[in-house]
């Protein structure tokens, strides 16, 4: 069976950028007010960062 190629893309979390998941990316994983798991895949650190200092200025 052959691979899903779409199943190497992800989204920026902070950007929108898709991008094909290599050896490492940045993800940060938080709960919602569930509980469930929610998990936030970045480009790169510049996206990562940029998205902690806004999600930690809207709480």
């Amino acid at each position: 069976m052959a691979e899903d190629p779409a199943a190497n893309l992800r989204m920026c979390a902070h950007c929108g950028t898709v991008f094909e998941v290599g050896v490492r990316y940045p993800v940060v994983t938080l709960r919602g007010t569930d509980g469930t798991p929610l998990l936030f895949s970045f480009c790169g650190e510049e996206c990562e960062t940029a998205w902690a200092s806004e999600f930690r200025a809207e709480e």
